[in-house]
């Protein structure tokens, strides 16, 4: 099968490949990419469902990192092989798809890891400069992977059961911050209409886990909220946490994704929101947000996430900065902005 590396949006020929690579494996493996959110969760195990219920042998394997607190919210998190997916010989397997990872370094962070030499289906919402597999369902303009993976059941001859309704609810939800991020669109509120039907306990799924936070999470905004300043005539809103001030909230790896997540359309004063974490000496997480849409490109993520070697979406990007103090990160980050202004 050719191998097709483009991010332009799939044709009906390729999701037909796709189609033919699922119906000629029986054991196909998947997994969460590192630090998972609930988009990797719910695009994963929604897919796992779905492969099982048409009778084929899934693995969906827990990467890089311990399952986080939220984990028990999605049908089927307690079946996820615990195993670090570097340790497996994935090539064991028919098929592997893996979703919502834009690069080889979104499946596994060791740098030990390589692709399997095996057929690789990779769906995905997200641009990317180091295109992988045998064949790529991307569309970089659908809101999150679990709306693709919505999308593409049918095509692929999959049923949307309970288990699948709900976990991808929960990941198409849960990636748009509540459904408050411009990449909301009708299709994406049509999807969550389909899927709302078959859902169980997806109330009590959202309130009782994806939007409830502990002490150590509300410290960890609030120091991040006093730590804020505007730039560029409040364009954006930068917050830099050093590691020095993790070490003190003793935050086992906190994640950027949380604080971006909670002030997401929630900040009327700056079009834009930059977080920066040191999770660990020198090695600053990056998330920004902003309003913008694949049609507004007035405030682009994506660009300015690029110029700091990541990349992402428009509406949302991500990228790792190498700094030796925070005030350099702050002087990269600020570049890397106004390079894209």
């Amino acid at each position: 099968m050719q191998n097709t590396n483009t991010d332009a949006p799939f044709t009906n020929e390729m999701v037909a490949q796709a189609k033919q690579m699922i119906d000629s494996a029986q054991t196909i493996c998947l997994n969460f990419h590192p630090s998972p959110d609930g988009d990797s969760y719910g695009s994963a195990l929604g897919m796992a469902h779905a492969l099982r219920a048409i009778g084929k042998t899934v693995t969906v394997y827990q990467g890089d990192l311990p399952p986080p607190r939220w984990a028990n919210i999605f049908p089927g998190y307690e079946i996820v092989a615990q195993e670090n997916i570097i340790s497996e010989n994935l090539a064991k397997h028919d098929l592997y798809i893996t979703v919502d990872s834009a690069t080889p370094t979104q499946i596994c962070k060791d740098p030990g890891f390589t692709l399997p030499d095996m057929p690789i289906l990779v769906i995905d919402h997200h641009h990317t400069e180091k295109p992988y597999g045998t064949l790529r369902l991307v569309d970089v303009e659908v809101s999150s992977c679990a709306e693709i993976v919505f999308n593409l059941l049918p095509k692929l001859g999959l049923t949307l059961t309970s288990d699948t309704a709900t976990c991808l609810y929960l990941g198409i939800f849960s990636d748009t911050a509540g459904i408050r991020i411009a990449d909301v669109t009708e299709h994406t509120i049509k999807a969550l209409a389909e899927c709302y039907p078959l859902t169980t306990n997806i109330q009590q799924r959202i309130i009782g886990s994806l939007q409830n936070y502990g002490r150590k999470e509300l410290d960890l905004l609030s120091v991040c909220l006093s730590k804020r300043e505007y730039i560029h005539e409040d364009s954006m809103c930068l917050i830099i946490l050093p590691y020095s001030d993790i070490v003190k909230m003793d935050i086992e790896k906190p994640t950027t994704h949380f604080v971006t997540g909670f002030l997401a359309g929630r900040m009327y004063d700056a079009k834009t929101l930059c977080v920066a974490f040191e999770t660990t000496p020198n090695n600053f997480r990056v998330s920004a947000r902003s309003d913008s849409t694949e049609h507004d490109t007035t405030y682009d993520m994506n660009l300015f996430m690029n110029k700091l070697g990541g990349g992402g979406h428009k509406g949302a990007a991500g990228a790792l900065v190498v700094a030796d103090t925070p005030e350099e990160a702050r002087a990269q980050i600020l570049k890397a902005w106004a390079d894209t202004q």
